[in-house]
């Protein structure tokens, strides 16, 4: 297979790399005869050095020479290679068990490139949704814990999908730093943007109250994109959660 991005990108950097190496080339010639650049050992050392700094060093040719005990340097650039270097960039390949007959390379392609799907679905998991490394006992609560994680998965990708749905194409800015447009927000970055959300307690003649600070402009958007009423959005009331604590403590008291 070639891509187009792929092989831009590894022009790119490319280029860099023999940026850097030719610039250590040009500072050994102008350090010749200096310094510890004063025998063929030293000499040689140092260019293997800078040759092995990056994969693209194996391009560049070169020869000391030696002339009434003052050292010259010629070096250059494998120009022939590095043509044939070229035309890989931008290739990779796939390699499937899939019937050649049933699954023609357009569909390989096309189930390959669907995979960053799941891809990103996992790292979610083990980000926003911060999957951390536990101890279960039993196989019920090893499936409990999944069947939490999936609806978690669930939530999040419905929240994804509903507000890319409405901005139908447009950009949204606010959510990424410096203002950067979006044009397809991720659920990480949705969960990002709310968590800054605060639940204000206020206590008046020894009544308390909670409520959620008022929305910024940009969750206020998010929020109503997702099909939420923002004024409808309230605050856990503190027995709710001291209730569902004893309930959870009494639970694993008989267990």
């Amino acid at each position: 297979m070639w891509s187009e991005a792929k092989a831009k990108e590894e022009g790119k950097t490319r280029e860099r790399h023999l940026g850097k190496v030719r610039e250590e080339f040009e500072k050994i010639t102008k350090n010749l005869n200096k310094y510890s650049l004063v025998t063929r050992e030293k000499i040689v050392e140092r260019l293997e050095s800078a040759k092995n700094k990056s994969a693209v060093g194996r391009f560049f040719r070169y020869t000391p020479n030696c002339r009434k005990g003052q050292f010259s340097l010629s070096w250059d650039i494998d120009e022939e290679s590095l043509a044939r270097e070229k035309q890989l960039e931008g290739v990779y390949l796939i390699k499937t068990d899939l019937a050649k007959g049933e699954y023609p390379p357009a569909q390989v392609l096309a189930e390959y490139k669907e995979q960053i799907h799941v891809e990103r679905r996992i790292g979610d998991m083990k980000g926003p949704l911060a999957i951390a490394p536990m101890w279960l006992e039993k196989p019920a609560r090893i499936a409990g814990l999944m069947q939490i994680l999936l609806w978690s998965l669930t939530v999040l990708s419905l929240m994804e999908r509903d507000v890319r749905r409405s901005l139908k194409g447009k950009p949204m800015y606010g959510i990424y730093p410096e203002n950067r447009p979006s044009r397809a927000p991720t659920g990480r970055g949705i969960l990002e943007c709310l968590e800054e959300l605060s639940i204000v307690i206020m206590k008046h003649k020894g009544e308390t109250r909670r409520r959620l600070e008022d929305l910024s402009p940009v969750q206020r958007q998010l929020v109503k994109m997702m099909g939420i009423p923002p004024d409808s959005l309230t605050a856990f009331k503190r027995r709710c959660c001291q209730t569902s604590r004893n309930e959870a403590g009494s639970h694993r008291s008989q267990t």
